[in-house]
Formats: C-alpha cells, structure tokens, sequence
C-alpha cells in the first residue's frame, strides 16, 4: 500500500457511514488480498494512520484496520480487523 493514498475527510469515519464521493478510493491490493481475502472487491483510502475499507458501489465503510506505511510493502503492518457488513 502506497502511503500516498493518505485522505483528510473531516467526517467521523466509522463503519456504516457514507464517504463523500470526492474522497479518492482505490482497490484493494493483491498484498493485503493474499492474506485477507475477505476484502477483496473493497476499495480503500487512509486516514488518520487506519485502512478505512469502502464498498465501491455504495461509499460505505465497511471496515477499517491500523496502519502503519512505509516505503516496502513488506514492512507494512495490518492488524487484526474483519470487514463489518452494513445493512
């Protein structure tokens, strides 16, 4: 993950709710796919040092997880979150 992904959306972002569709999300990378499948089809952006995980049709936040860029993705750290599902 590229720490260039980094947003400022000054909203409480939180599990459920809408993210403005200015806010820039990309897809999942295949590093964090190869041992979290189940966010695959998400996107995603960075904020305030977390992966906040979005649906892609809806721009709900479905998820979100601790993160901690750096240069190689090999030293990237996720940790232990599941996506939510929203209803």
């Amino acid at each position: 993950m590229r720490s260039g992904h980094r947003e400022n959306v000054n909203i409480d972002v939180r599990v459920g709710v809408r993210i403005p569709e200015t806010v820039a999300i990309y897809p999942v990378p295949e590093e964090v796919v190869s041992f979290a499948p189940e966010f695959r089809g998400y996107d995603y952006f960075i904020e305030n040092d977390q992966i906040v995980f979005v649906a892609p049709s809806t721009h709900e936040v479905v998820g979100m997880i601790e993160y901690e860029g750096r240069a190689a993705a090999d030293e990237t750290r996720l940790s232990g979150a599941r996506p939510c599902p929203v209803e």
